[in-house]
């Protein structure tokens, strides 16, 4: 089970993300996720991690651990709200505080390679190693709204509602595009959406790098990309097109609240009840997640 979902990580706490899943209130399951062959989920109402295979058989419960989860091969780091950003292995052991972050200031990091991106609701943005050395302030900017991904010697974000890019080093601060929802960055693009002047969120885009050879690729709200395909849900259909935008084909339209991961064959999602499910592609073969 190899090319997995690259999840939206970044997706900030209480903001519903693609490469995460927020519930509604009343859900015991949230942050449906893929790693390494295991699916993983947050019991809302236990506070715990638990995992399980594909085919839902070896059930564990990994550690009593929070909802907002970055993988790193056999590595989780996660926001520890007594301790700032923390991490676990992925078999429940070797828990470390890496940084102190009060929950007030948190909103949301990254991982890439040996460092951690995270940002603060006052507008700085730094980076620490995973072993908790080197903190390192990179950037102040006006509004940090929560939204940063990192790839290659790049980091993407979101100041404001605009979407400007600046080297890992903090120099090279570039303006990319105005009223934007960052979803991902993969094999040389950028994809997003637009915010109107009402607040909406609609549509999706790509770009390269550098803002160049913008595109509409679809009418509807990002879901997820998997493999080399892109999902999204409009007018309560769940549909998968090229990651051009081409060929685009309705899949299912069962009542789904927040898409999680789309995993292989499989799509695991909260419904509107906030309950967890899996299904396959179609629809078909639905069972719950507990």
């Amino acid at each position: 089970m190899k090319n997995s979902l690259r999840l939206l990580i970044i997706i900030i706490l209480g903001i519903a993300l693609l490469t995460g899943c927020e519930a509604p209130n009343s859900t015991t399951v949230s942050r449906i996720m893929e790693n390494d062959g295991w699916i993983y989920y947050t019991n809302i109402k236990e506070e715990a991690l638990y995992k399980m295979k594909p085919d839902m058989t070896e059930k564990a419960k990994v550690a009593d651990i929070g909802d907002y989860l970055v993988f790193q091969g056999d590595t989780i780091y996660f926001f520890d709200r007594e301790s700032g950003i923390s991490k676990i292995g992925t078999d429940g052991t070797g828990y470390a505080k890496v940084v102190d972050v009060s929950e007030e200031n948190m909103f949301g990091f990254y991982v890439s390679g040996d460092w951690i991106y995270y940002g603060l609701k006052t507008g700085s943005i730094y980076k620490i190693k995973t072993d908790g050395m080197e903190k390192t302030k990179i950037a102040d900017i006006s509004s940090f709204y929560g939204a940063m991904i990192v790839s290659g010697d790049w980091i993407y974000y979101k100041d404001g509602i605009n979407l400007y890019k600046m080297g890992t080093e903090g120099t090279e601060t570039a303006k990319l595009a105005d009223n934007v929802d960052l979803f991902d960055v993969k094999d040389d693009w950028i994809y997003y959406g637009e915010i109107t002047e009402k607040g909406e969120h609609k549509n999706i885009y790509r770009m390269k790098p550098d803002g160049t050879e913008k595109s509409k690729l679809a009418d509807g709200d990002f879901t997820a990309i998997n493999r080399s395909r892109l999902y999204y849900l409009k007018e309560g259909w769940l549909y998968r097109a090229n990651l051009d935008g081409s060929a685009a084909e309705k899949i299912n339209n069962e009542n789904m609240f927040n898409i999680c991961v789309i995993y292989d064959d499989y799509i695991y999602y909260i419904e509107y009840s906030g309950a967890g499910y899996r299904s396959n592609l179609d629809g078909s073969n639905k069972t719950r997640i507990e």
